[in-house]
């Protein structure tokens, strides 16, 4: 419907003269008028419907739902949203606070400073950690810019940001995650971390998980559809930048082993069993490739 918007207008000036004509026609007129709300009662019920179905907003105009609940589910039109984790920082950090947002672009309910981006922009993270050579300079160059605090929403992350580092950088974030960053809060796929000078109980790389979520999913939906070449490349993306886990080897070794390279198969299958030695699938697989 949105590309006839422009014809609206024009649409609107006929409907209305073409009523304005048979307006001495009483029987006429009526029969038009009635046909033309009849039109509007329709087009509203059809908006209502897909409104209820993408935000289903009758459980908070009713009130069997509250503000707070229904703001933190998401909806067709308004996945994942961050408002717990917006809810929390409002309630808990000083109003001095600055909040580093990753993976966020809808920052409506927060009530602090802090910097976002778009998806057609650079990301503000990815582009502190490109001008640092080590973990101290993140820590540095972030307290300059008076940043106090990350937000991560996971799951909005894994659908809209475009991983764009290197190994090296990676490294480096890995090692800025466990030293500086204190994790506050999680909830609801939201994770709020305040940078500190030397944290005592390091946290686990929430960006580095959701790189390879995102990556090895990627790779399972190519390796349904039997395209293994396919999927070892977004698979040895996440073995150049130095990230790659038990999972992504055992892929590894999987796609290989269906191409018939079964040394290269029997590699990948050893190193995920280092790495995770509790798996029996793994060892099962290089049994089979023996």
């Amino acid at each position: 419907i949105k590309y006839y918007i422009a014809a609206f207008p024009a649409l609107a000036i006929i409907v209305a003269w073409t009523i304005d004509q048979y307006e001495k026609e009483k029987f006429v007129y009526t029969i038009l008028l009635l046909f033309f709300l009849f039109l509007n009662f329709c087009n509203f019920l059809y908006m209502l419907r897909i409104s209820q179905a993408i935000y289903r907003p009758l459980g908070i105009i009713t009130g069997s739902i509250e503000r707070e609940e229904f703001l933190s589910k998401s909806h067709a039109a308004y996945p994942h949203p961050a408002y717990s984790g917006y809810k929390f920082i409002n309630e808990n950090l000083p109003h001095t606070a600055k909040v580093l947002i990753f993976g966020e672009a809808r920052c409506y309910y927060i009530k602090r400073n802090f910097i976002s981006w778009a998806v057609q922009n650079l990301n503000p993270l990815f582009e502190i950690l490109k001008n640092s050579n080590s973990p101290q300079e993140i820590y540095e160059n972030m307290r300059k810019q008076k940043i106090t605090h990350i937000l991560v929403n996971v799951p909005e992350a894994y659908r809209i940001v475009d991983f764009y580092i290197s190994a090296r950088e990676w490294k480096i974030l890995e090692n800025f995650w466990k030293k500086h960053l204190k994790l506050i809060f999680a909830k609801n796929n939201n994770f709020v971390y305040e940078l500190v000078e030397q944290t005592e109980r390091p946290s686990q790389n929430i960006i580095k998980f959701i790189y390879q979520r995102k990556k090895t999913d990627i790779a399972k939906e190519q390796m349904k559809k039997a395209n293994f070449k396919a999927a070892i490349k977004h698979l040895d993306e996440l073995v150049k930048n130095e990230v790659a886990d038990d999972l992504t080897h055992y892929y590894l070794g999987v796609c290989y082993a269906n191409l018939n390279e079964k040394e290269k198969a029997k590699l990948h299958i050893r190193k995920a069993i280092k790495l995770n030695p509790g798996r029996n699938e793994y060892k099962k697989l290089l049994n089979q490739l023996k």
